[in-house]
């Protein structure tokens, strides 16, 4: 019998409190025995109260932690905040409540709005804040203020953009917010007045159309419950706020007249300190009892527990501003990332002479700002000829959402600086074109206006300018693993290599929000292809890799729940997880709207898509050997693989694709320089049978892991007919090479030697650990086919100027695959290249602050080009794969250039004897 001392030594009412400590342990099941007053401790410990846990080794029981931290907290007489741990949030009693949520005439989107509510706390012993949290569930984005000040911090670090995105039919996040400080600083009694604020913003949720925002709110101070929302209670009230419209594509609208009269500012929001003059005045309304019309999710899920949260950074200063016209210019921040632009408005600024400081010279004459009309459109490239931004895509765009990026202020002129930022958005970019400001400060301080660099002499002044700064906004991982971003992935022979490295961690990092998005800019999804084949670069990258990534399975798992619950035909997962799809005309609250909603050709494409959600268990079992994180999702996985089995596995080729039943190969080797939509029969198949085989392998080998012996040997004996299968099918005897399309035979051979030739079972050895085994249905290795597969691959490189023809899938393998057949230095020889398609291509025409293309094409900003069929991002992390490779063979990378660099210095030598 395992036991669990508690030792309570020299304490008062100790009869009282081993009553408590006992009921505890009995409901939680948990034997134990009780000493008091033990000596032996006395000698080491001499405060009065001390309770410690003595267990054997090995145990991990959820209860026990519990029980520590509840039997800690009785005998120090905290047993009410503990106990918090245990029963909050409780949301039985708590509604979803609504904002504003109304559209105006002017602006389509509309705000989110403001929710207030006055409260006290109810009177202790000795009132002493202990601790103080509010627990907030929202279907959009939230912010929360207490007696004004904004909880999650201020500044630079401070959390925005939460909850982040989740499965919605399953669950949604809600966010833990400490707020024990804020009480303290603006109360000296916890019996006074309070106020708590809640600023609503749209999020995915009503930007798909899902149904209004809404939020549910409970605040827990000294472990007791003191404000829930409740359109009840008649104490919560509403306002449409200073925001017009927010919406995660097209930005946000914002009335800096409005936030003045709300006393709303960058440190303080006064709408939502109390007052006890305060009375409803115009624009607040009571909240009706409107909770039926929000929707309630079965699951309510702690973010905190599950990821870190979204950040904001250091701000970064302009690099170069370029004028257009009276109003309007471009300032170019230096790097590509994701975040948005702070707007200072300096409404009292001093005269300017030409190349000098800001100065305190009084101004000579005053012209306010108030209405002023100013306009921050944010994109990722520009043409410096006519200010057009790349990557903006203007209402109305068929078939696509619109992404202006374009955040919009409405200047108060109070004060001598406004400054703004948005809350509710977040834009991809480089460059801001700015229109509305007739001056703007430039970092050292000097005034930049329309064809003139700076301020003359002729002490002429100007009455107000605009300063800007970038802010970047990512999930703040506390550190990295392999590598760190203040020391970068570094290679002293290439100096391309070490900038192909660091334009990777950038993009990687400028698309972690909560989850890894594919682009900042044009979805803010997840495509499930893109995680896939960047998994191993972001345990890499990320100390939180590992939760990080449990928390993305368990999005697949809901994901693959709701389809399969439902008995779908394609029961699988969609192409992008968490998913969000177009509601038109349907919203979530009355039933209204079809689960699962599929993105595009349902369901999910087994070609390198779907199968995220067994590879990447895999993967994380490989990294820290958890085999019970296996054992939670080996049953969905097994139903998961059966499934894929049907639709796509049980023949090679796979089945044609048919809406509804097969998407096996739909995308085929996406963005390949060759042919973009490279085309299911060209290439789709292939990679098809190839991730139905790599399923079956990692289904071998988490069955292994869990001891089940049985499922090993018949996941393993199903590979085998699979690899036989293939290589019969796609082996080409008139080409004598992989595949039907010898256009493709990069590819092709790629997913060749990788499936049938590395680290595939011996035919011998499935056969001895079978019964009933065909031999003739098992795959045995050709060697002869194995070296023409090589050959292809290397000599279609070689013949065209070593460039490679490969795109999201074969870009994957590529790498691995040359070193597997032992041409390391032609792999680099591609990471070094700077013609197209290469990664260095990307830095030779964007710079080193450049981030990840989709495309392997240069990108344009004319108009016929940024269209539905040619939109592209230029931070897209899918091809940040590669990273992987430069981590693990870094040593003989390091040493294979060390040699190259000589060769080259040599024949440099040899060409200028030659020369002479």
């Amino acid at each position: 019998m395992l036991y669990y001392y508690i030792i309570i030594i020299n304490n008062n009412n100790n009869k009282k409190k081993i009553i408590i400590i006992k009921k505890l342990a009995a409901e939680l099941k948990l034997p134990f025995r009780m000493r008091t007053n033990t000596k032996t401790f006395l000698r080491f410990f001499t405060p009065p109260v001390f309770c410690i846990l003595m267990m054997l080794p090995g145990i991990q029981n959820t209860s026990l932690i519990i029980f520590v931290v509840i039997c800690l907290a009785v005998v120090t007489e905290q047993f009410a905040v503990a106990t918090s741990l245990l029963t909050f949030p409780d949301w039985k009693n708590a509604e979803y409540i609504g904002g504003w949520n109304y559209n105006n005439s002017f602006y389509k989107f509309g705000p989110g709005g403001l929710l207030k509510a006055n409260f006290q706390v109810p009177p202790t012993t000795d009132e002493e804040l202990l601790s103080a949290t509010v627990y907030i569930a929202v279907n959009g984005i939230a912010e929360v203020y207490v007696d004004g000040k904004r909880a999650g911090g201020s500044g630079v670090g401070r959390r925005v953009l939460e909850p982040a995105l989740s499965q919605w039919e399953r669950r949604m996040f809600y966010v833990e917010l400490n707020v024990t400080e804020l009480l303290h600083k603006n109360n000296d009694s916890l019996s006074k007045h309070h106020t708590l604020g809640i600023a609503l913003g749209r999020g995915h949720w009503s930007h798909y159309q899902y149904g209004n925002v809404g939020a549910m709110v409970q605040l827990v101070v000294n472990g007791k419950s003191v404000l829930v929302t409740s359109s009840s209670s008649n104490i919560w009230y509403a306002h449409s706020g200073p925001i017009l419209e927010d919406d995660l594509f097209n930005g946000e609208v914002f009335d800096g007249r409005i936030a003045y009269a709300l006393e709303w500012n960058e440190t303080f929001a006064g709408w939502a300190s109390y007052n006890q003059n305060d009375t409803i005045t115009a624009g607040w309304k009571h909240v009706a009892n409107t909770s039926a019309s929000f929707y309630r999710p079965p699951l309510l899920t702690s973010q905190d527990k599950s990821i870190p949260p979204t950040v904001t950074s250091v701000p970064s200063i302009s690099k170069n501003i370029t004028w257009f016209s009276e109003d309007t210019c471009v300032i170019d921040f230096g790097e590509n990332g994701a975040g948005w632009t702070r707007l200072h408005v300096k409404n009292h600024i001093p005269t300017f002479k030409k190349n000098t400081t800001y100065s305190k010279i009084r101004v000579l004459e005053h012209k306010s700002s108030k209405g002023a009309q100013i306009f921050l459109a944010h994109g990722e490239m520009i043409n410096l000829k006519t200010g057009d931004l790349f990557n903006q895509y203007p209402c109305p765009v068929p078939s696509r959402v619109c992404v202006n990026q374009t955040d919009h202020y409405i200047s108060n002129g109070e004060g001598e600086e406004e400054v703004y930022e948005p809350r509710f958005t977040w834009h991809g970019y480089r460059y801001v074109k700015v229109k509305g400001c007739p001056s703007v400060i430039m970092p050292g301080g000097t005034v930049s206006r329309y064809n003139d660099v700076s301020y003359s002499n002729s002490g002429s002044s100007v009455s107000w300018a605009c300063e800007m700064f970038a802010i970047r906004v990512r999930t703040n991982f506390s550190a990295v693993t392999s590598t760190t971003l203040s020391s970068r992935l570094t290679f002293p022979s290439s100096p391309i290599l070490t900038s192909v490295a660091t334009m990777i961690e950038r993009t990687m990092l400028s698309n972690q929000i909560g989850y890894q998005t594919s682009c900042p800019q044009r979805e803010k999804v997840a495509w499930t292809g893109d995680t896939l084949m960047t998994a191993p670069t972001l345990l890499l990258l990320f100390k939180e890799g590992i939760p990080y990534l449990r928390n993305y399975v368990r999005s697949l798992s809901d994901n693959f729940d709701l389809s399969f619950i439902s008995d779908a035909p394609d029961g699988t997962i969609d192409d992008t997880v968490p998913h969000v799809q177009f509601q038109t005309n349907r919203n979530m609250a009355d039933g209204s709207s079809t689960f699962p909603s599929h993105n595009g050709s349902s369901p999910g494409d087994n070609g390198g898509w779907t199968p995220v959600f067994p590879l990447t268990v895999k993967l994380l079992y490989e990294t820290d050997g958890d085999a019970q994180f296996v054992k939670k999702y080996y049953a969905r996985l097994k139903t998961f693989t059966k499934k894929m089995m049907e639709m796509c596995g049980n023949s090679v080729p796979p089945p044609p694709i048919r809406a509804g039943h097969s998407k096996c190969g739909f995308y085929g080797d996406w963005s390949n320089p060759l042919v973009r939509f490279a085309t299911t029969r060209d290439t789709g198949r292939i990679i098809s049978t190839s991730y139905t085989i790599l399923q079956l392998d990692a289904m071998s080998e988490m069955a292994k892991a869990i001891g089940n012996e049985k499922d090993h040997l018949m996941y393993n004996t199903m590979a085998s007919k699979q690899r036989a299968r293939f290589d019969a099918f796609y082996w080409n005897e008139t080409l004598m090479e992989y595949g039907t399309n010898h256009t493709f035979v990069q590819l092709n051979s790629i997913m060749a030697i990788r499936i049938l030739y590395w680290n595939s079972p011996p035919q011998e050895m499935i056969i001895n650990n079978t019964t009933g085994g065909n031999k003739e249905e098992l795959f045995k290795a050709n060697d002869t086919r194995k070296k023409m597969a090589k050959d292809a691959l290397v000599k279609d490189i070689q013949s065209r100027g070593r460039r490679h023809t490969v795109g999201l899938i074969g870009w994957r393998y590529l790498f691995e695959v040359l070193s597997f057949i032992g041409e390391t230095e032609l792999a680099i020889d591609l990471l070094e290249s700077r013609e197209s398609p290469s990664l260095g291509f990307m830095l030779k025409k964007q710079g080193e602050g450049t981030t990840l293309w989709e495309r392997w094409d240069e990108p344009s900003t004319n108009p016929n080009y940024i269209s539905q069929e040619n939109s592209t991002s230029l931070n897209h992390p899918m091809f940040g794969s590669v990273y992987a490779w430069l981590v693990g063979h870094k040593d003989e990378i390091d040493q294979i250039l060390l040699r190259k660099r000589r060769r080259e210095e040599e024949e440099k030598r040899g060409s200028g004897r030659k020369t002479k």
